[in-house]
């Protein structure tokens, strides 16, 4: 027969903070582990312009999280000598470059060529500059920044494994 112990919080001996809260929904929020993760497939585009290629609108599980954020672009392919410029943004915002959200990571690339042997990969990462502020509705953006013609995504055989990938993990603290 297994035995059932009934705690609101779970406090270190001599301690004055509680170690692990078990939140509303009966789950212990123990800082340092994953809350939820979310992804968003980006599909091959044609991009001519400053584009949103991603979004992801998600509730956070805990007001005060950090929240884990990458992006992932193969074949990228564009005119040699231009370059591509990626960004990621969240926040609780729906409009990407409203002043309530936060760029936290950006990454230029140089165009190599338009054929499939002339392909690169953008990738791009944070972890740290932005914290939940709250547990309503939040987004994370996934966004080009014009430079020339670029193609995302190219040369890739359609399926899930050759997207690109907006991925956010929120991390309890």
């Amino acid at each position: 027969m297994a035995s059932i112990i009934n705690v609101d919080k779970v406090r270190r001996t001599g301690g004055t903070t509680d170690a692990i809260s078990i939140s509303s929904s009966d789950h212990a929020i123990i800082p340092g582990h994953t809350l939820q993760v979310q992804q968003a497939l980006i599909s091959e585009a044609t991009l001519s312009a400053d584009t949103v290629i991603a979004t992801i609108t998600w509730t956070p599980k805990q007001s005060g999280s950090k929240v884990l954020a990458q992006l992932y672009i193969p074949n990228v392919t564009g005119d040699s000598g231009n370059i591509a410029i990626f960004e990621i943004f969240l926040g609780p915002n729906s409009t990407y470059d409203n002043g309530a959200n936060t760029k936290v990571a950006r990454n230029r690339v140089a165009l190599d060529g338009t054929g499939a042997a002339e392909t690169i990969t953008a990738y791009c990462a944070d972890y740290g500059l932005f914290t939940t502020s709250s547990t309503s509705t939040h987004y994370a953006f996934a966004v080009f920044k014009h430079q020339t013609n670029v193609v995302v995504a190219r040369h890739g055989d359609g399926t899930d494994a050759t997207k690109g990938k907006l991925i956010i993990q929120e991390i309890a603290q």
